[in-house]
């Protein structure tokens, strides 16, 4: 699917969502009343991990972004199917046991267009899921590079050009001065994951 010779590039958000394509681990869709709280299950499931973050005029942090922008869509124009409500109903993603365990997230348009946080909440009652951030993808004149983050938090750089394939110790991510910038190069994408 990809060029792997040296003179064609590779747009890395198309590989990134190709790669993080799972026939296994889907996500599925419901039509959900906020009203009454009834749930329709929509006969469609998504295969990709990958989810591009929404512009909002508040910032706010990845999570809350995800939840209310990505995976909520409010133009759903099926009505509740309680006979007593009849109000419309939102679309939204369903996460549970068959939910991919690692996702990314794509911020290229602006990589600050979310908070970055170590983890995020996802689902709720008995399908809720934590996942954790453990990479960040930069890019820069067709060049990428990247941070791995830890369980401890500790955060490593890698770019091949100038570490080879030794990664370096920078920080802890919470000391982190600007994790949307890696020596000049642009973040575009948050890896999560849930192991």
């Amino acid at each position: 699917v990809f060029p792997k010779d040296s003179r064609t590039g590779t747009d890395m958000i198309e590989l990134l969502s190709t790669l993080f394509r799972s026939d296994t681990h889907t996500y599925s869709k419901e039509h959900y009343c906020k009203k009454c709280k009834v749930a329709t299950p929509i006969d469609s499931t998504r295969a990709s991990s990958f989810w591009r973050l929404y512009t909002t005029e508040r910032r706010e942090n990845v999570g809350t972004n995800l939840k209310n922008h990505v995976w909520t869509n409010s133009t759903s124009r099926t009505n509740c199917t309680n006979p007593t409500c009849n109000k419309r109903t939102v679309r939204r993603v369903v996460v549970d046991k068959t939910s991919p365990p690692l996702m990314v997230l794509d911020c290229a348009i602006d990589p600050q267009i979310a908070k970055l946080t170590q983890s995020i909440n996802v689902g709720d009652g008995l399908n809720k899921a934590t996942y954790k951030l453990k990479g960040i993808i930069y890019l820069e004149n067709y060049h990428f590079s990247c941070r791995f983050i830890t369980k401890d938090g500790s955060v490593y750089f890698n770019d091949v050009q100038t570490t080879g394939r030794q990664c370096t110790y920078e920080e802890q991510f919470g000391s982190l001065k600007d994790p949307y910038d890696a020596k000049g190069k642009r973040a575009i994408a948050y890896i999560y994951s849930a192991l």
